[in-house]
């Protein structure tokens, strides 16, 4: 069954007054999903597009202005950032979410494969990492996902073409390991959770390339 992107941002609206009254996330999902009659995936396309407001504070609290990266060592969150800036170069709707960071729902509906747009996204993603800065980045994919050294071999290349100080890996623990950075790009709350500081990387490339997001309040 196809995933119903109107109903989703429906649904999405009416789960933001749940949680902005601070009701169960389960419940406020299940009660909209039941009402709504979503699809489990569907219903984890609501979760992620609305955070709750402890979320939305922790959010807050990492959330770093691109100003601020300059001479930082950034962990780049590889599969998580790719995927969103690959969906907006497919004209695919991206999400302004609640919590202030964009997200893609092409990782909750079906596993990754690499498109036509890959390479582009590849160096829209470095071209804004060169742009901050940095002291160093390591760009990070998810070792047991089977296209992930080609990955990181294309992410290598569009950092040495850039003069990028970094490299880029596969990694088992990725989560763990850029948390470990001074400033994680991601948007994967558990990276928010451990991170010391957050950039939105997407948002970066959504502005260098004109694209604007969906925003569902």
């Amino acid at each position: 069954m196809p995933v119903r992107i109107d109903l989703v941002e429906r649904a999405a609206k009416e789960v933001l007054v749940l949680a902005a009254l601070s009701l169960p996330k389960r419940r406020s999902v299940d009660l909209v999903g039941d009402k709504l009659s979503l699809t489990r995936a569907e219903r984890a396309a609501v979760e992620r597009l609305v955070r709750w407001p402890e979320e939305v504070a922790l959010a807050a609290s990492k959330l770093t202005p691109p100003s601020l990266a300059s001479g930082r060592s950034i962990g780049v969150d590889g599969y998580n950032v790719l995927i969103t800036v690959e969906t907006m170069l497919l004209g695919e709707p991206v999400f302004l979410c609640t919590d202030g960071l964009l997200r893609d729902l092409r990782g909750v509906f079906s596993s990754y494969r690499p498109s036509d747009v890959t390479e582009r996204a590849m160096e829209l993603i470095v071209d804004a990492l060169s742009g901050l800065s940095p002291a160093e980045v390591l760009l990070a994919f998810d070792e047991p996902m089977s296209r992930s050294g080609e990955l990181a071999a294309m992410a290598r290349e569009k950092m040495s073409e850039a003069g990028l100080t970094g490299t880029s890996v596969t990694h088992r623990q990725v989560d763990t390991l850029i948390s470990g950075f001074e400033i994680a790009a991601s948007s994967d709350v558990a990276v928010i959770e451990r991170a010391r500081a957050v950039i939105d990387l997407p948002a970066l490339v959504a502005d260098s390339i004109g694209y604007r997001p969906n925003v569902i309040w």
